[in-house]
Formats: C-alpha cells, structure tokens, sequence
C-alpha cells in the first residue's frame, strides 16, 4: 500500500521524509496511517487533520498540572537558598527554581518574579 509521510519515517533502514511516497504492506500502513504518522496516498485531506491536532498540542509546561504562573515563580524563589541556588547575577538560578516547581519555566518568567519580589523589598523598607 502506497502512504504519504506526515512525519520522518523509517521503513526498513532507511528514512523517508514528510511528503514522500512510500510503498509499505498494508498492515504497517494502516498502522501508520492510524497514528497520523502518514496518510493513504490519494487522501492528502487527512493530512490538515494532523496539522490541526498539532495546534490542539497542549503548550510546554501544561502535561498533567497548569503551567506555573508568576505567583507560584514567586513563592518557589521565597523558599530558595541564596548561597546554593542563586548566580553569579545575583538572580535566582532557572534550574533552581524549575525543581522546586517540578515544571518548566523561562528565564523571562524568573525574571519577572524576580522583578517583583525586588519591587516588594523596596516597598518594605520604605515602610520602616
């Protein structure tokens, strides 16, 4: 049976790449074709199905628990050590802060907790 590749496949040793033709048994093609992996040939409309799963692909960081929020950047940074888990920058290392969160975050996000809890030491001892 003849298949569309959707994504790199390898078919007895060799790769084929996204949009090739390949000649497959049909067994293995119904499989392939099955996880959206390739399409039957002659059927190129299966193939706007898998780009629309991929939008539908939830974002990095949302698996089984919600991305984390700035908030909760915040809170892990508060229960961070400073002499272990802070730079040479004086800021919180992502590593650090990623472990105690269990979830990915970007160094923009640290950096905008990081931001705050600046903000709210200001705002403290300006209070005194």
């Amino acid at each position: 049976m003849k298949i569309k590749a959707i994504i790199t496949l390898n078919v007895n040793g060799k790769d084929y790449l996204p949009g090739a033709v390949v000649d497959i048994v049909e067994d293995e093609a119904k499989r392939l074709i099955e996880r959206e992996f390739a399409s039957a040939l002659g059927q190129e409309k299966a193939a706007p199905a898998t780009n629309a799963q991929k939008t539908e692909t939830p974002p990095a960081g949302s698996g089984t628990k919600p991305a984390p929020t700035i908030e909760d950047i915040v809170e892990a940074i508060a229960g961070l050590d400073p002499a272990k888990d802070y730079g040479k920058n004086g800021k919180p290392n992502v590593d650090a802060i990623q472990a105690a969160l269990g979830a990915d975050i970007t160094a923009a996000q640290r950096d905008q907790a990081w931001e705050i809890i600046q903000k709210e030491k200001e705002e403290d001892g300006k209070g005194e």
